[in-house]
């Protein structure tokens, strides 16, 4: 809300104009802290809710549409902006006053929408419901202190931990700058037909991978204990798709833009698609760490690839092929690693359990005595 202001002050020349930029400098970090800091709700918080508020049965579906939530978000962004809505379209290339008027605008929404959520939560918003819906949800967690060196001698996340990080962090930053690497394709001489390109296949990635999500999701609550395989499965395919985005954007074979269409939403299909069933892992091989902790620290190691990725942009002269190459790197490494993963389902197992008497400490079962014949009179 505040940069929103700002920029209207701007655009209504009401502030002098040199006190403007330094109130947008400050406002932007701020304002974009505060948004990472509310960003691990929806990014590392999911699991915890899903995990606190749903059974066994349905808790990776439950993960699938809260996660899913800001994807969307981001899809409905990109679409306002391909069709023009934010000033991106071929017959308004200039008009840098209407721009800023609309992304005021959009800020200004954004804002009150957030801020009337913030008050329905503070109205009510339960901790946790009445009862609990599984055993495991009843059970004390790893506190926070003792859980990340837990996590970090637990090898079993440390491999899930690679496997999630490396594509989809490298995917997360791929995405932000796609149309820098369809630029050498020639697809438009005009810059702004290049990003709304670029946009309509992030907007289609998007809504493909948040369907595919949901999809995988449900099968992972209806066959439980396959989370490997569905994970195996999806980097496969995206690993696929980028073999093939890499040799059309590459020229080494004919280039079709429908074809960079298709690779591109496979890859988003396959990527994004997974992002839930990873949460869903990681806290079944952590358990008893608690699952905000598990997919808090998925979501830190995800951010530093991602400005890893991002720093590379600042090396002089190294181009845009290696971006198509760094990502199919990233997703073929994870399959090695998925494939040497010893699957362990802690919580599943606590959950769905049949009690079985201990034998350390067996019930012996009484027989009942037979009666005695009565004893002959005494003379």
């Amino acid at each position: 809300m505040p940069i929103g202001w700002v920029k209207g002050q701007r655009r209504t020349g009401e502030w002098p104009l040199l006190l403007i930029p330094l109130m947008e400098i400050w406002l932007i970090n701020i304002g974009q802290t505060l948004i990472g800091v509310g960003g691990t709700i929806p990014f590392s918080g999911v699991s915890l809710v899903a995990a606190t508020w749903f059974p066994p049965n349905q808790r990776a579906t439950a993960t699938s549409i809260a996660s899913t939530f800001a994807y969307l978000g981001v899809a409905r962004l990109l679409h306002h902006s391909n069709t023009g809505q934010f000033g991106l379209n071929e017959t308004n290339l200039t008009d840098a006053v209407d721009l800023s008027s609309q992304s005021e605008g959009i800020m200004r929404l954004i804002g009150r929408c957030s801020g009337l959520l913030a008050l329905l939560v503070l109205v009510y918003f339960p901790a946790r419901p009445p009862r609990p819906p599984s055993r495991t949800a009843a059970l004390p967690r790893t506190e926070f202190r003792k859980g990340i060196p837990a996590l970090l001698r637990n090898k079993r996340f440390c491999q899930l931990a690679v496997a999630y990080c490396l594509p989809i962090g490298a995917y997360g930053g791929f995405g932000g700058i796609m149309d820098i690497d369809l630029n050498p394709t020639g697809i438009s001489q005009a810059g702004i037909m290049l990003m709304t390109t670029a946009g309509w296949i992030g907007f289609y990635s998007t809504i493909g991978g948040c369907v595919s999500a949901l999809v995988f999701s449900r099968l992972a609550d209806m066959f439980m204990r396959r989370l490997k395989v569905f994970l195996l499965a999806l980097f496969v395919g995206a690993a696929a798709s980028c073999v093939w985005f890499c040799l059309l954007v590459l020229k080494y074979i004919p280039f079709h833009l429908p074809s960079v269409y298709a690779s591109s939403v496979l890859i988003g299909v396959c990527i994004n698609g997974a992002i839930p069933l990873f949460y869903e892992a990681a806290c079944e091989v952590s358990y008893p760490v608690a699952e905000g902790v598990t997919t808090g620290m998925l979501a830190l190691l995800n951010n530093i690839v991602g400005i890893i990725f991002f720093a590379l942009l600042l090396v002089p002269g190294i181009g845009v092929v290696w971006m198509n190459w760094v990502l199919l790197s990233c997703v073929l490494a994870a399959i090695p690693v998925l494939l040497t993963l010893k699957q362990h389902y802690a919580r599943i197992d606590i959950d769905t359990e049949i009690h079985v008497p201990d034998p350390t400490h067996p019930t012996i079962p009484t027989t009942p005595t037979p009666p005695q014949p009565p004893s002959p009179p005494t003379l």
